[in-house]
């Protein structure tokens, strides 16, 4: 996990943080300032998810593919209502954070079903504190970086 996490940290950062300006330079300024959040939580999804496959190796080394089978048929139709909520009342946004979410329950439920070494030394928690300290700082410090620009532009 340790080495997972060096790997992907600094990629997810620079597209957490540089959001905004990824998408100005790629698609232009009108298409950055409504979908900066957007890869800001799908930045999110995507490093969760990396961690996903560390326990989904294991699942299936201890001869469990059911478990993920059964995992994603009870999935589906949540992401199907959540998605259906979340879109309806926030957009692609909504969607993004639909995705985020699901992400998160399948990768909490892959540590469960694995074997005990992979969460009893609380490797999730951790992943999990690490990611949500994350959106949480860098979110402030995106507000608090916009509201410097408003400052000083006048």
């Amino acid at each position: 996990c340790k080495y997972l996490l060096f790997l992907m940290t600094p990629a997810v950062t620079v597209f957490f943080f540089f959001s905004k300006d990824i998408l100005l330079v790629w698609l232009g300024p009108d298409f950055a300032s409504k979908s900066a959040i957007v890869l800001q939580l799908l930045a999110l999804g995507f490093f969760l998810n990396s961690f996903g496959y560390i326990p989904f190796a294991a699942v299936q080394a201890l001869d469990r593919p059911d478990l993920k089978a059964k995992l994603d048929m009870v999935m589906v139709p949540i992401y199907a209502a959540l998605s259906w909520t979340l879109i309806g009342r926030s957009g692609i946004e909504g969607a993004a954070l639909a995705k985020l979410l699901v992400t998160l329950v399948d990768v909490a439920a892959l540590f469960w079903f694995g074997p005990a070494a992979l969460w009893s030394r609380g490797a999730l928690g951790k992943i999990a504190a690490l990611v949500l300290g994350g959106a949480v700082a860098g979110r402030g410090l995106l507000d608090w970086l916009g509201c410097l620009g408003q400052v000083v532009s006048g």
